[in-house]
């Protein structure tokens, strides 16, 4: 296997862990806003979205490197107890709402901010719908 000790309490304390650091980075401390606007330029680890859907709206929005991270590990996680469908589903439902948040505000959202609760929460009902024990198995 890939991950063979990775498990959902560990995935779902890393997503704890990014969602607190995106929401200090952006909101608190605004260490993320300021690194970035002033190199001038994009870091290389990171997805630009263009915002072309309103005339208000930044011109392009950015995708972090943990996003894309943490979505693709707590999908090998779900995938593992067999329901990596849910979290393929809910991993695109977060990244658009926290693209249309971001349009609608016209700041930046932090994507953590929908990624973790949507994906966790999803996730943790299918599995209680299907009768697995995400938290306790291995």
């Amino acid at each position: 296997t890939i991950f063979p000790r990775l498990n959902f309490r560990l995935a779902a304390t890393l997503g704890a862990i990014t969602f607190i650091y995106d929401i200090l980075g952006v909101y608190v401390i605004g260490f993320i806003i300021v690194l970035v606007s002033g190199l001038g330029f994009l870091p290389p680890e990171v997805l630009v979205v263009p915002s072309a859907l309103t005339a208000n709206a930044p011109n392009l929005m950015i995708l972090g490197l943990g996003d894309v991270i943490f979505g693709g590990v707590f999908l090998f996680t779900a995938t593992r107890y067999g329901i990596g469908r849910t979290a393929f589903w809910a991993y695109c439902v977060a990244i658009m709402a926290a693209y249309a948040i971001a349009i609608v505000t016209h700041y930046p959202v932090p994507a953590m901010i929908c990624i973790v609760p949507i994906m966790l929460g999803s996730t943790w009902l299918e599995a209680r719908l299907k009768g697995v024990n995400i938290v306790l198995n291995p």
